[in-house]
């Protein structure tokens, strides 16, 4: 289902806005579409000639409430945007932070998803994935997660009518299976944060551990700094006074 394309004058519209007696243009094929939909269905562009290949096609309702919620969540960020250096459209660009958002429903191979790493990485952006949870977060991870490990990635149990939230679960892993999961900790994606050159957003579990973990170094430093300056000379001249009182 697609839900935006552009029109002769190179605007994106969305379908709810579309003239269904006019032509429009997909953004992934350029082929011609146009606008259906109603009461009963969401409105929504088809292609006049089917495509042989289109990503814009093949995209479910659920993708694209995913998207829409990341797009009024992230201020200033574009939905669909085409990057013709490397022919590519990312879901979601937050072009303030460079920051790339993919929502993926579907499968994706390993080799795929390195390779969209890598090309909007050329390009100076980093890539954050949102992995719907009817797919991913499963028992046995699949290449395309054990690739993501330790890169900025989350989940999501977001529905066909906009309902659900995009949460971070931690796993005990063990020969690409989850033997533990931590629970669900929801994850504010406006809210990016950076912490020993990793980025992070509001409610991430790791950044919750690497915090805790900042806390307890500081807190080690302020006992031990204590300790040299305070409680050492303190014991030294009680034991100069004891020392003296025994003779």
């Amino acid at each position: 289902m697609q839900i935006y394309a552009r029109n002769d004058s190179n605007f994106l519209i969305a379908a709810v806005d579309a003239d269904k007696n006019s032509d429009y243009y997909c953004l992934e094929c350029g082929g011609t579409v146009r606008c259906r939909g109603g009461i009963r269905r969401r409105c929504h562009y088809y292609h006049l000639c089917k495509p042989r290949r289109c990503r814009q096609e093949g995209k479910s309702l659920v993708h694209l409430q995913v998207q829409e919620h990341l797009h009024h969540l992230l201020p200033g960020s574009a939905l669909e945007v085409r990057f013709d250096a490397i022919d590519r459209i990312a879901d979601v660009v937050w072009e303030q932070e460079k920051l790339i958002f993919e929502v993926q429903c579907s499968a994706i191979s390993a080799e795929e998803l390195q390779a969209r790493n890598a090309d909007y990485g050329k390009l100076g952006y980093q890539v954050v994935w949102v992995l719907h949870d009817r797919r991913y977060n499963r028992r046995h991870l699949s290449d395309a997660e054990l690739v993501l490990q330790g890169s900025p990635h989350y989940f999501t149990n977001m529905t066909d009518v906009g309902s659900g939230q995009i949460y971070d679960q931690r796993a005990w892993i063990e020969d690409a299976v989850r033997r533990r999961w931590s629970g669900r900790a929801f994850v504010d994606l406006s809210k990016p944060e950076r912490l020993n050159g990793e980025l992070f957003f509001s409610g991430d579990l790791r950044a919750r551990i690497d915090t805790k973990k900042l806390l307890i170094r500081q807190a080690d430093w302020v006992y031990g700094f204590w300790e040299r300056l305070v409680c050492h000379p303190y014991r030294l001249l009680l034991q100069v006074l004891l020392e003296r009182a025994c003779r």
